[in-house]
């Protein structure tokens, strides 16, 4: 009998998604990259080549083509600030030669593709560089901000309008259409640390909102190591999705929120019967028909100790929405390829589909 195909258990040290399948890399400080096929439900195992990105946690990535870019992360006591590319087809891994003034050696920061040549690099916890104009560095955290040309390899401080986040590390930053982005929560120094505050980056204009919602309003408690990712019902309606992170007394969150990007309001999506908390994980979103999103939560660990490593999770935790507040849980057990239990898993997926389509057509 073949030997069964699995991920390691990992915190995702990298993730992103392209050509509709998902990738996890490092955080179990191999050369191994694993990949799942949502139309499968099955992992493959590959071997990348070249240097690795240095750092076991705290870097960020994001995909640009068929190209994964990684920036940052920290090994102990030791930041970085180097920028590297691994190509998703040759699976060849290189590090990025690049000039301009670069942002300072840093973790927890945030990295998002503006458009098909530029990232966005923004805030992070560590190591002071020069200081750049309009930034703040408050006891090792940063809100600088920087830009990145991927043809030319050249980092550029552009200016930012408005209402600048504080420095602060281990948030979420995504693009959300294709001129904005959403950053939420994360660590501030100084301000009762965790933190639920949301900022609104325009690219085309360079101005940056504090969305602040409306009083009495529900919202998600403070946190960090979180998730998110972007939902879109219709071209018009984009939200935010955020899932799981670490709050207050170090208790480990299992709640799933959405937020309305044009109107500011949060909506907690109707729980699971039981929440499976998560932080240190990666989240992805998945159109299956009108009306109809899956959602997968990759990853992560579920406890955090002080004095021990807890075990990283390898469980898939899938959950389908019908909308911004409306849905229902699969944990789908995927690490041991269960060829049988995916077969039965994808023809009920295919009949929701075909359902949501058919709904879609009669109104």
């Amino acid at each position: 009998m073949a030997a069964l195909i699995e991920p390691s258990p990992r915190y995702c040290q990298f993730s992103t998604v392209a050509g509709g399948r998902h990738y996890l890399w490092k955080g179990d400080g191999s050369n191994i990259i694993a990949l799942c096929d949502p139309s499968t439900e099955l992992w493959s195992l590959l071997h990348t080549t070249g240097p690795l990105p240095p750092g076991e946690y705290g870097g960020c990535s994001v995909c640009v083509g068929r190209y994964l870019y990684t920036f940052g992360g920290r090994e102990g006591s030791s930041f970085y600030n180097d920028m590297g590319k691994l190509d998703l087809d040759t699976f060849q891994s290189t590090k990025v030669q690049s000039s301009g003034i670069q942002p300072m050696k840093k973790q927890g920061c945030g990295l998002v593709c503006v458009n098909e040549r530029t990232l966005c690099c923004f805030g992070g916890e560590g190591i002071e560089g020069p200081t750049q104009p309009g930034s703040t560095f408050t006891s090792g955290w940063t809100n600088e901000l920087h830009f990145f040309d991927t043809q030319k390899g050249v980092w550029s401080s552009p200016k930012l309008r408005g209402e600048r986040p504080p420095p602060c590390s281990d948030f979420t930053f995504t693009m959300v259409d294709q001129r904005r982005a959403v950053l939420f929560g994360g660590w501030q120094p100084g301000r009762g640390n965790r933190v639920n505050d949301v900022y609104l980056f325009d690219f085309r204009t360079m101005e940056v909102t504090k969305v602040k919602p409306a009083q009495g309003e529900p919202r998600p408690v403070e946190r960090r190591h979180h998730a998110a990712c972007c939902l879109n019902y219709g071209q018009d309606y984009p939200h935010l999705l955020v899932y799981g992170g670490v709050g207050k007394d170090l208790k480990t969150l299992g709640d799933m929120w959405t937020l309305n990007v044009d109107t500011g309001k949060w909506t907690e999506v109707t729980p699971p019967e039981s929440k499976t908390p998560r932080y240190w994980h990666s989240i992805t979103a998945t159109s299956l028909g009108p009306g109809l999103t899956e959602v997968l939560v990759f990853g992560g660990k579920q406890t955090l100790l002080l004095f021990d490593q807890p075990i990283a999770e390898t469980t898939i935790l899938r959950f389908e929405l019908t909308g911004p507040s409306a849905g229902k849980w699969a944990i789908v057990d995927v690490a041991h390829n269960d060829t049988r239990g995916s077969a039965q898993r994808l023809s009920e997926k295919r009949i929701r589909q075909a359902t949501a389509r058919a709904s879609s057509v009669r109104q």
